[in-house]
């Protein structure tokens, strides 16, 4: 039996050097064999248990060597008409004693990697074996139909932990078991909380979670098979019990419940791994900033499961991993593994492949439920969130209760699972194979996790690194009466400050209760929104959230956009963010304080609406939301920001943002943020600090708001003139970039509205120099219509740009004046206005604002009706169809120069009845048009 079972796997890989490790199969083999003639219930092993273990061993063996004898082959340098045969006399020659002994010595990594796997293997089918007999009279009471004998034992595909010990697959005469080598205590936790909320629905939730018998050191379950729908009803009934499931995790925190994690079983979805069913967290210092709350509501809110489709701006993640997901294959662009090609030939190699998606078709065969996408099956998965939901809110006393009784021991995870496969595919490369300082050395590069606190990173982070030496997946397990951290190979853990630990699974239920059911089921609508097609997709998953509209006035349709916004509600009046927009403001699982939440060009803008909104329709809505957004803000420390001094994406954003809403709700607290961001503005600017010349992220946009705040309390003379330091340095001859966002014309903006602290500065010249621009910009427009006629990069943003510096001249110029005019009424027109970008930025809603501002600035009422004619004309075009921004690589279309909500604005600008004031050069100051 040994002699044969090697042949036979040696034979099976020999394409990718299976001879070379005949040696440590035959120990497997002999040791399996040995040890289980020793058992009194040998009788009861079958011999394909030792035949798979081989196979298991193998590839491993070949998986650990494989970069290496390529190398060595590759190496000897043979033709490329070599045959097969040449494959077959290399590794007849390594596979020689000496030879093997000489790769050996070369590597040593290598060859105690290749014992240990060795060693882990009989290990572990070993231990399954023994418990599967001492267990037999707890999985009969369990019940779980064990039978007696044993079949067969394979190794599932999960990740290695504990000295390589994997999942196992137990195939007896009654069926199929699943051995797990660790304690499932946890699926138990969540088979209890379940069983309450069942009780609590009358058993309308369906929440099933697989029967476990555990063991302490290792646990046991059935073998659970997915399988299609049988029918429409029975793929809808899914769903709804989905949504069930949906509203468990999120209630106690439970996270990484994607695909893989939750199998869908007829009507029935059921969760297989809850090593991560419920979390604990380190204690965060307590905050009151908007960071700290939307940190929260990342971590606990509907998305953080991973049972629905999440964005992920940081671009880890392009295909969509969601238990929910109904694309049946996808492939990443952004996520990779390996793979042996030409095994058998001489032209071998590991080649990287794209990451991928697999999900087992669910809808039934054959029905036109196999063309749905998620946005079809909305309504059932809401509704079972919905009732269960209501459920877990009725009993929340009675899920405290069971969390606090049980004796909690659970997975902590401190980094992605991805970063440890890399490191440990890095390993295998030949140069970290030569001594075990080259390999330390690789995995020292992780560095001390910083999800720990700080006084004993550096001892998990030599946990890990131990772990990462046996070949580990590191696995850390938070054991509450002890208060310490463990790796689960280790012997010892790491003792943990008192105060460092909480069990996330209260703060989860608290915050589950606090946002309500019918704000999540508006976080539940947005995330199924965005959600990719039912088809093979490849690249980003997030679509932007539809913003259909229907036929009426530009007003009308403002309103209507407006209202959906605040429906979804984005700020709420304690300042916490809606739970479904927290995804899109991670950055590297860092918060950005500089994404949605602060910046005009961002989600701040969205201010600029709201205030925009309440000034014509004197809605209370609009203001609590106002209110929301400024409330955020207390607390939070500006100076600490990573911001710049823009006045679109840094501080000075800030500052136009919080002034919107204090005009609104009259707050002397968020009017005294503004004007402290001004001034952290003109401090860096004095300082030299981040002196860009761009319009859109440096300093000329700024400068507008600088002069503005100086001509109201004369605080910011210095810092104008180091602005026009900053600005007459910006490059001028030979620049690609005579646009207002990012080139020239920008600068001469800044120029003009920092012209009157700066005596060298040639108003003349200024002048001469804005319309010199227009005219280019115009004859850019005719060359290439589609790609400059936009306030971003064209001439409606150039037109807006010229009679905004010259309203900061101030001076009397008549005959520019009217030849800006001629150039604007030539310029604008309805069939100009046809961009399929929508956006504020790049598109229509910018060239119809600035049409607008163009025409108020200069006085013209004829100008501003055709404005008016061009914004009805739009809305119509458009209607039913919905907004189309130009929102790319998972930016959200809710940012305010990128979104709906920058159409809206243009929309109520547009729609605005008030007759023209005087034009540009009858009055020396106006607050600036540029930035609103």
């Amino acid at each position: 039996m040994t002699a044969s079972t090697v042949d036979r796997v040696c034979d099976e890989y020999f394409g990718v050097f299976g001879p070379v490790y005949r040696p440590w199969v035959e120990r497997v083999v002999a040791r399996l064999a040995e040890s289980f003639d020793a058992l009194p219930q040998r009788g009861r092993i079958d011999e394909t248990v030792v035949l798979s273990a081989a196979r298991s061993a193998m590839s491993g063996l070949t998986r650990l060597g494989a970069r290496t004898l390529i190398a060595r082959l590759h190496a000897e340098d043979l033709p490329a008409d070599a045959g097969s045969s040449a494959f077959v006399d290399f590794v007849t020659t390594t596979s020689s004693p000496q030879e093997r002994s000489a790769l050996l010595s070369e590597y040593p990594v290598l060859a105690e990697m290749l014992d240990r796997t060795g060693d882990q293997v009989v290990s572990t089918v070993l231990e399954c074996v023994q418990h599967f007999f001492a267990d037999e009279a707890a999985l009969a009471a369990a019940p779980l139909d064990a039978g007696s004998r044993i079949r067969d034992i394979t190794f599932s595909d999960g990740d290695p932990h504990r000295n390589g010990r994997r999942v196992l697959i137990v195939t007896t005469d009654a069926g199929r078991l699943v051995y797990k080598p660790r304690s499932s205590s946890i699926d138990q936790l969540v088979a209890r909380i379940a069983e309450v909320v069942n009780d609590e629905t009358g058993g309308r939730s369906h929440l099933l979670v697989p029967a476990t018998v555990d063991r302490g050191d290792h646990s046991w379950q059935p073998f659970i098979e997915s399988r299609r729908s049988a029918s429409v009803d029975e793929y809808l009934e899914y769903y709804r019990r989905l949504g069930s499931l949906l509203a468990l995790f999120t209630a106690v925190g439970g996270h990484d419940m994607h695909y893989e994690n939750i199998l869908a079983v007829g009507a029935q979805p059921v969760p297989i791994d809850l090593e991560t069913g419920i979390r604990v967290r380190f204690a965060a210092p307590e905050t009151d900033s908007l960071a700290a709350r939307m940190a929260v509501d990342a971590a606990f809110g509907v998305g953080a499961s991973l049972i629905l489709p999440n964005s992920d701006t940081a671009g880890r993640f392009d295909i969509d991993l969601s238990a929910a997901g109904t694309a049946v294959l996808q492939e990443s662009d952004v996520m990779s593994g390996s793979r042996i090609v030409g095994a058998g030939t001489i032209g071998i190699r590991v080649d990287r492949v794209p990451g991928s998606v697999q999900r087992q078709p669910h809808a039934p065969e054959g029905s036109d439920a196999e063309a749905w996408t998620l946005e079809d099956l909305s309504a059932p998965l809401r509704a079972g969130y919905r009732e269960t939901a209501e459920a877990i809110v009725r009993s929340r006393t009675r899920i405290e209760t069971v969390l606090r009784t049980w004796r909690l021991a659970v997975r902590e995870i401190l980094r992605p699972t991805s970063t440890y496969a890399a490191f440990l595919e890095s390993s295998l490369h030949p140069r970290y194979l030569t001594s075990r300082e080259a390999a330390e050395g690789l995995f020292a590069l992780l560095g001390d996790p910083a999800s720990v606190p700080p006084g004993v990173a550096h001892r998990v982070a030599l946990a890990e690194r131990r772990a990462l030496m046996r070949g580990d997946i590191p696995f850390f397990v938070y054991d509450r009466p002890s208060n310490t951290l463990r790796e689960a190979a280790d012997e010892s853990g790491v003792d943990l400050p008192s105060s460092a630990i909480e069990i996330a699974a209260f703060d989860a239920l608290r915050e589950f209760v606090r946002r309500g059911v019918v704000r999540d089921d508006h976080s539940i609508q947005a995330l199924i929104a965005s959600t990719p097609p039912n088809a093979w997709t490849k690249g980003p998953t997030r679509r932007d959230i539809p913003f259909a509209f229907d036929a009426g006035s530009p007003e009308d349709v403002a309103r209507d956009l407006t209202d959906r916004i605040v429906d979804l509600a984005l700020w709420t009046e304690d300042g916490s963010a809606c739970t479904w927009l927290t995804p899109l403001l991670v950055d590297d699982t860092r918060l950005r304080v500089s994404s949605l939440d602060l910046t005009l060009y961002q989600g701040g803008g969205l201010t600029l609406l709201l205030e925009a909104a309440h000034r014509r329709f004197d809605d209370p809505r609009y203001a609590r939301a106002l209110r929301g957004f400024a409330a955020g803000f207390h607390g939070v420390d500006l100076a600490e920001q990573p911001l710049g001094v823009s006045g679109f994406t840094g501080l000075g954003s800030v500052a136009v943002t919080l002034a919107a809403a204090a005009r609104v709700t009259g707050d002397p607290r968020t009017a005294a943020l503004s004007e402290e961001a001004l001034d952290l503005v003109a401090r860096r600017l004095r300082a030299g600090e981040g002196l860009g010349s761009d319009f859109i992220g440096g300093v000329a946009g700024v400068t507008p708001l600088l002069a503005a705040g100086d001509a109201a309390g004369g605080r910011h003379e210095e810092a104008l003139t180091a602005a026009v330091r900053a600005l007459r340095a910006a490059p001028v001859a030979d620049d690609p970039e005579e646009n207002l966002a990012h080139g020239r014309l920008g600068v001469l903006v800044g120029l003009a509205h920092a012209a009157p602290y700066d005596p060298s500065l040639s108003r003349d010249e200024l002048a001469d120099g804005l319309e010199a621009l227009v005219h280019r910009e115009a004859a850019r427009v005719d060359r290439d219509p589609a790609a400059h006629f936009s306030w971003c990069k064209g001439l409606p943003g150039a037109l807006r740009g010229a009679v905004d510096g010259l309203r900061a001249l101030g001076a009397d110029r008549q005959e520019l004046e009217e030849r800006l005019g001629a150039a604007a009424r030539e310029a604008f027109t309805s069939a100009a206005v046809s961009s399929d970008d929508m956006s504020l930025c790049h598109g229509t809603a910018g060239a119809l604002s600035s049409w607008v501002a163009v025409a108020r600035a200069l006085g013209d009422e004829e100008l501003l009706g055709g404005a008016r004619a061009a914004g009805a004309d739009l809305v119509d075009r458009y209607a039913r169809s919905g907004f189309r921004g130009g929102v790319r690589n998972g930016e959200s279309s809710l940012g305010f120069m990128l979104g709906v909500p920058g159409f809206a604005h243009a929309l109520l600008e547009v729609s605005d009845t008030a007759p023209c004031a005087a034009p540009v050069g009858s009055a020396r100051r106006r607050e600036p048009v540029v930035a609103r």
